[in-house]
């Protein structure tokens, strides 16, 4: 007899741990596939297991076998799929089941929450003034602010929350009034007035400042750090600025920060000067995450060829790369084409220090989502929310664990500004284009795209070890119409029965090709990222040898957040075979 119940646990267990199945099954000494079959409920690990596996996880044999036990069987689990299929086989079967796929909450997986977006609104609303806007934005970084009221920095409630740490961004360091061009960024130093009942020394007041992010409910602290060294010498001695680090290093550790995002500074393209600070980081702050970047503007000409090899090399000993800015309209599409050029520009035998080359696409949960990244989010957004619920089930993965492909056909977005698009770059009255390929995919076959007029963008990701699938469908910009969806007829193509299959955006049709034919028992189900409730949709899908066809009008409809009239969204989902 299927031991479900069993799967459900251990299923939630694992992904708390975020553990793959693989990883799972290498410190237990079985394969992947032991692991898979437990999960099923097709089996059950030896008795002699069961206490390894109950520490590996963090949980007593009995809470492992059941005992005191609040897991239902909506838990996103292969099992509760078999259960649904058992129900169906009833009486009756309404349209409508208490099953939930997704996981009750994130758990860790590099994602951030930062607050430089929302510096700005909590400078309007607390009528904050300073030479100009960026220092006001920094003025609001206070400890009162940042944890003594959730109205300013904390949009997501803590279902999101336990899978995001809280990054505070530029101005944590400085004292009140300071402009960027006062050499005084990359302290490392709580500030004494902004933060002042929080200690007397750095590490006291960083210790605190992480006590306070995790009593919020958040994974943990992250910092933005500006690559200066204000021990610097002259001349320079990278020996004194490798000192310097060190210290910092330590404090964070000290302090369990979890995330530096490493952005501009005096010496952020100092020939090996951001990898001295990975180095130091890995030394003496094992457990965190550094990120860098390659700083672009929006509305960036990536022609430039030395752009490209100085963001590759970064990758190379980054825990994370990021993207850097971009701007609408064009915040996705520029953010996909720096991606590809990622992608098809590192040298993966050249990664160093552990380095786990995650890449985190800024703010852009679409290019997230299709392509399996990581974000940093700015703001709340319906699409981040449901891209957070989605990597639940499909983590964001590392650069170099899957193959990379594109489409031979590119696809260009061009627009004439009318107007002035950004306070960065001054392009009115001018035009910008991207090219880049009209289809992308990792890890997975790449999706077959049918349109009788304008081409889409559709991003396609396979996980590489979880059942787990997704297609994103990007909105275009063809002058002089911005953010235009272009449904087409897109074929995607799941692993087996079993993949949870997640998509994104508006589509003519979307059809599922599997390796083998569809059972006629086969049930579809459909559930919105954004619901806690999956819809059976057999009836409304064309099922037809190995392929199944959903409509995109339904998919827009399914997609789309139950009771919300008034506020538009991407349309996101899952689909799930039973």
């Amino acid at each position: 007899m299927n031991d479900y119940k069993f799967g459900n646990i251990l299923t939630e267990l694992r992904k708390a741990k975020h553990l793959s199945q693989k990883e799972l099954g290498h410190l237990l000494s079985v394969s992947d596939k032991a692991v898979s079959r437990w999960e099923n409920g097709n089996a059950k690990p030896r008795a002699s297991i069961l206490p390894k596996l109950a520490k590996i996880l963090g949980v007593s044999v009995d809470r492992l076998l059941g005992g005191n036990d609040t897991t239902t069987v909506t838990a996103v689990t292969p099992a509760s799929g078999d259960f649904i299929v058992k129900k169906r086989l009833g009486s009756s079967v309404p349209d409508t089941a208490k099953v939930n796929f997704i996981p009750k909450e994130s758990t860790p997986n590099g994602n951030y929450l930062c607050t430089w977006h929302m510096q700005e609104s909590a400078a309007d609303k607390l009528s904050l003034t300073a030479i100009n806007g960026t220092v006001r934005m920094r003025d609001a970084l206070t400890e009162q602010n940042l944890f003594d009221t959730e109205e300013f920095f904390h949009p997501y409630s803590h279902e999101y929350r336990k899978g995001l740490i809280f990054l505070i961004d530029d101005g944590w360091d400085v004292p009140f009034g300071v402009d960027a061009s006062e050499p005084i960024f990359g302290l490392v130093e709580p500030d004494r007035e902004k933060f002042a009942s929080m200690g007397n020394t750095p590490e006291e007041r960083l210790i605190e400042m992480s006590r306070k992010v995790k009593e919020m409910g958040y994974v943990g602290l992250g910092l933005w750090i500006s690559p200066n060294n204000l021990n610097a010498t002259q001349p320079f001695s990278m020996d004194v600025a490798r000192k310097y680090w060190e210290d910092r290093a330590k404090w964070c550790n000290a302090a369990d920060v979890r995330y530096w995002k490493c952005d501009w500074g005096t010496f952020s393209r100092y020939p090996g000067y951001r990898e001295m600070m990975t180095e130091c980081v890995r030394k003496y702050a094992p457990n965190l995450l550094i990120e860098h970047a390659r700083g672009f503007l929006p509305f960036h000409d990536m022609s430039n060829n030395q752009c490209v090899v100085d963001m590759c090399k970064a990758f190379e000993y980054s825990d994370v790369l990021r993207t850097y800015d971009v701007q609408p309209p064009f915040a996705d599409v520029e953010t996909y084409l720096r991606v590809h050029k990622l992608l098809t520009g590192i040298d993966k035998s050249k990664v160093r220090h552990n380095a786990k080359g995650l890449v985190n696409v800024e703010s852009q949960p679409m290019v997230a989502a299709g392509l399996s990244m990581n974000i940093g989010i700015m703001s709340l957004s319906y699409e981040t929310e449901a891209l957070l619920r989605w990597q639940r089930i499909c983590p964001p993965f590392a650069a170099t664990e899957t193959d990379y492909t594109t489409s031979e056909e590119m696809v260009v977005d061009r627009l004439r500004f009318d107007v002035q698009p950004s306070d960065w770059r001054n392009i009115q009255w001018s035009e910008f284009s991207v090219e880049v390929p009209m289809v992308a995919a990792r890890g997975t076959k790449l999706p077959i795209v049918t349109s009788n007029g304008e081409k889409p963008i559709i991003l396609a990701s396979k996980h590489p070890t979880e059942q787990a699938l997704c297609v994103s469908a990007l909105r275009r910009n063809i002058d002089p119409n911005r953010n235009i969806a272009v449904p087409c007829d897109v074929t995607i193509y799941p692993e087996s029965l079993k993949t949870t299959v997640g998509v994104f955006g508006i589509y003519n049709s979307l059809t599922l090709e599997f390796p083998s034919q569809v059972p006629k028992s086969a049930t579809v189900w459909s559930q919105c990222m954004l619901d806690d409730v999956s819809v059976n949709i057999t009836d409304h899908a064309e099922i037809k040898d190995n392929q199944i066809t959903i409509d995109g009008l339904l998919l827009r409809r399914l997609g789309h957040k139950s009771g919300e009239k008034l506020q538009e969204h991407e349309p996101a989902l899952i689909i799930k075979i039973c």
